[in-house]
């Protein structure tokens, strides 16, 4: 995701509920550059724990479903599987 301005960004905030600053904050923290899909998935995977008042406990990414066995077994959760076949994850931050 390369510098897009605020008219761009405001669909997806505003679907979210969230300032399209809030969402290149969001976008800079999981360091994230995919499609429109992979990118509204994990800023809502985001945005949830961080309502959930646990949002600085989470870390959240895409993965293959080759890979999904692996982050299964190292504690990682399903959040979500896209039309592209990859599937959002998200664990608990290591301390």
């Amino acid at each position: 995701m390369g510098k897009i301005d605020d008219a761009e960004l405001a669909p997806i905030a505003e679907k979210l509920g969230i300032s399209p600053q809030q969402i290149r904050s969001m976008i800079r923290r999981i360091g994230w550059k995919g499609s429109e899909e992979e990118t509204e998935a994990l800023l809502e995977t985001e945005r949830t724990v961080r309502n959930g008042g646990n949002g600085n406990n989470f870390v959240s990414k895409l993965v293959s479903e080759e890979e999904l066995c692996g982050c299964i077994n190292d504690g990682w959760e399903i959040v979500r599987e896209l039309s592209n076949g990859k599937i959002v994850v998200k664990k608990h931050k290591s301390i």
